[in-house]
């Protein structure tokens, strides 16, 4: 995938799937370009947004680590930076 100055391959046994990864493309390098390889943010997106084997209160747990992860990190407000819009077309495209 090669997105602005960026190429990124999905790395072989990510849990990212294409439109994972487009998602995940478009957050950071809208919202924090050096945010694009940090391993810990990308696990925490994963498991928050992606993860279906958690449950509801799990993933309340994991989504607000990775909030505050974001916070404390890159300064950045998830709820207000993150495509809403384009996940929920991915997930109601989904089964």
């Amino acid at each position: 995938m090669k997105w602005g100055d960026l190429s990124w391959e999905i790395p072989e046994g990510s849990p990212f799937s294409e439109a994972q990864s487009a998602l995940w493309n478009d957050f950071t390098l809208g919202a924090a370009p050096e945010l694009h390889d940090d391993n810990i943010g990308q696990m925490l997106f994963h498991e928050a947004l992606f993860d279906q084997d958690l449950t509801p209160e799990q993933r309340d747990v994991v989504y607000d680590a990775m909030v505050e992860y974001m916070m404390d990190n890159y300064g950045i407000d998830f709820d207000d930076v993150f495509d809403w819009e384009n996940f929920r077309e991915w997930y109601g495209g989904t089964d």
